[in-house]
């Protein structure tokens, strides 16, 4: 058995966890676009802050006023030391143990946005001339609340992952044991179920979402069961019942057939009435033989059809639709109506030949009784691995009401005619069935004065 895509269980799960990585890739994303930004503009404002600290205090450092300078560091807003060309401590606002303190070289340094919010500065080293003399400028910025916010903001985000990871592995699992392991078990049910097989115990989960639909498919389950055993039953007693009825009816049939064939040889010799009467009574004893022949060959084609092995053997088409027109060549050659037989090479088909003569048989018995069509055209031919069997007449055809309709069992399109005619309303049903036995199909084209065109579909041997 072909194991059921069941892909789309994991589909809401998959959703959920690409959802979760997009929406955490884009708050990283814009979470570090923020940060650069922020970052770029304190760096901006220090610079600006220690450019206008290089103007004013220029003068005091060039005549060495360094206790002014540092009384103008202590209400700067910034943190800024002052070392000169020997990197020796001129001034400073910065507290004795972080002025000299290795992160910060003495030249110019690139900021690392991620270090800077981690150590809550943004620190800088200038190299400064004032009056052709070098001197080097640590400064740095305080900016602890803003990387609080941030760092409060990526431990969010990565808690947000997690959870989502952990939303996401929940629901697998929850697919995998509560919904795809018993969704598998049911639906192997299903099919034993649809297969004819209710020895199989319909798997009810304890718990989760398709307890209601497996409690359902065994109550459906159940009532099958209960109804095909009824069904067998009432089949049993048809098949019973036909039999017994056919052989009731038969055997006096028989005997009324016999005494009718006697009184034949004296025909002449009864007046006209007794004439007449002894023609009605031919007439029905025999539709009524026609109809019992008729409804137990339905009858062993329809058991035929429940046996899993049929012996059907390999047999060449062609032959069979010729012995079918020659066990018709007699009421053909009344008839008056042309056949047109376009045959191709041998066909074979796994079947059985008896009955595919009678289908073909039937069908050249209806054109000719009720077709009114001067020619029959017959043709065999083999496309895409099928047979194909066409039965065309050019009569009175049917319109779509009666087309619909004419394989059931009894329909009669012109009753009257049928009745006139001896049919019994089973003719096309036989066909139609012993069809169906060979794995075939079959066809009705047909139009108002445009004729009928029976085609018939056959499975070829492969070998």
């Amino acid at each position: 058995m072909k194991r059921p895509d069941v892909r789309f269980m994991y589909v809401v799960p998959s959703l959920i966890g690409l959802t979760v990585v997009i929406c955490v890739f884009l708050l990283m994303h814009q979470m570090f676009a923020f940060t650069h930004s922020y970052l770029s503009e304190e760096q901006y404002e220090l610079r600006e802050k220690v450019d206008d600290f290089v103007k004013i205090a220029s003068p005091l450092i060039e005549h060495k006023q360094y206790d002014k300078v540092n009384k103008m560091l202590a209400k700067a807003t910034v943190g800024i030391s002052l070392f000169d060309e020997n990197k020796k401590l001129l001034a400073s606002n910065i507290s004795p143990e972080d002025v000299y303190e290795e992160e910060i070289p003495f030249e110019n340094s690139l900021i690392y946005h991620i270090n800077v919010v981690n150590s809550k500065q943004v620190k800088e080293s200038n190299l400064v001339d004032i009056n052709g003399k070098q001197y080097y400028l640590k400064t740095y910025m305080p900016i602890e609340e803003m990387a609080n916010l941030l760092n409060r903001t990526e431990r969010n985000i990565l808690i947000t992952f997690l959870t989502g990871s952990v939303i996401v592995i929940y629901l697998s699992l929850y697919m995998f044991f509560k919904v795809r392991n018993p969704f598998m078990k049911l639906q192997e049910s299903a099919v034993k179920i649809s297969n004819g097989d209710f020895s199989n115990e319909i798997f009810v989960p304890s718990d989760g979402p398709l307890v209601q639909l497996s409690l359902a498919i065994y109550k459906m389950a159940e009532k099958l069961k209960s109804q095909i055993e009824r069904l067998k039953k009432n089949e049993e007693f048809r098949k019973s019942f036909i039999e017994d009825i056919s052989h009731e009816v038969k055997t006096p049939l028989t005997g009324i057939l016999s005494s009718i064939g006697l009184l034949r040889e004296f025909k002449d010799d009864y007046p006209p009435q007794v004439k007449k009467c002894f023609g009605i009574l031919d007439n029905n004893a025999n539709r009524l033989d026609n109809l019992i022949k008729q409804i137990l060959s339905l009858a062993n084609i329809e058991d035929l059809s429940l046996l899993k092995n049929k012996n059907f053997i390999k047999f060449d088409l062609k032959v069979g639709i010729e012995n079918a027109i020659i066990s018709c060549k007699n009421m053909l050659s009344e008839s008056g109506m042309k056949l047109n037989l376009n045959l191709s090479d041998s066909v074979y088909i796994y079947g059985e030949i008896f009955l595919i003569e009678q289908a073909i048989s039937n069908l050249i018995v209806n054109a000719v009784k009720y077709s009114k069509s001067p020619v029959l055209d017959i043709t065999l031919e083999v496309k895409k691995g099928e047979a194909i069997i066409s039965i065309k007449d050019y009569g009175v055809g049917l319109d779509k009401t009666h087309s619909e309709h004419i394989f059931e069992r009894f329909y009669r399109a012109d009753k009257a005619r049928s009745r006139e005619l001896g049919g019994t309303g089973l003719g096309l049903a036989i066909v139609k069935n012993i069809v169906i036995l060979h794995s075939g199909t079959i066809r009705l084209d047909s139009a108002p004065g445009k004729g009928c065109a029976f085609c018939i579909t056959l499975p070829t041997a492969v070998d």
